[in-house]
């Protein structure tokens, strides 16, 4: 098992850093004030709670800067961290094991909304990868579906019915 790496959150920097296996933790800091005006102490570093996000699941919390709170993805402060910005027009973020849980670095990858779903498709976490027929009951097998570009699925009969003009669907 790899070690645990920890590395500055993007924007963050001295204030939070992210790990290689997904956790979030406040840096150690010192801090004036207290008793006495001319009195310090100093604030431990604290790994911070995630919560999972009532859509899909993905782990976020809150991250505080200047009185500031901001919501985040922590699967994008691990991609930030240990692999850079993202690249232009790959804007959302992959699990490669469909595990919206499993934030570690080699799980995750910059991708594009078509590979998400693709993926998506793939591991049967697609809100609609488990429909075994489309909405006029035609099934979803290897003779009756189509899967477009953007990685969504179509049902042949119902475009064909379409084309034909037979049903407005």
């Amino acid at each position: 098992m790899d070690a645990e790496i920890w590395k500055p959150v993007l924007g963050y920097e001295g204030l939070y850093e992210v790990s290689s296996i997904g956790r979030v933790r406040t840096v150690e800091r010192v801090v004036r004030g207290g008793r006495t005006p001319t009195s310090s102490r100093t604030v431990p570093a604290k790994v911070r709670k995630v919560s999972a996000h009532v859509n899909g699941g993905h782990l976020w919390l809150k991250l505080h800067r200047n009185g500031v709170r901001t919501p985040r993805f922590v699967h994008r402060l691990v991609l930030e961290a240990f692999v850079g910005e993202q690249p232009e027009g790959r804007n959302e973020v992959r699990h490669l094991d469909g595990n919206p849980a499993n934030n570690r670095v080699e799980n995750l990858a910059y991708g594009t909304h078509a590979e998400n779903v693709a993926d998506m498709l793939e591991h049967g976490t697609h809100r609609n990868s488990r429909k075994s027929e489309c909405k006029w009951g035609h099934p979803f097998d290897g003779m009756n579906t189509y899967i477009r570009p953007d990685g969504n699925r179509d049902c042949r009969a119902c475009a064909k019915a379409r084309k034909d003009g037979s049903r407005a669907a």
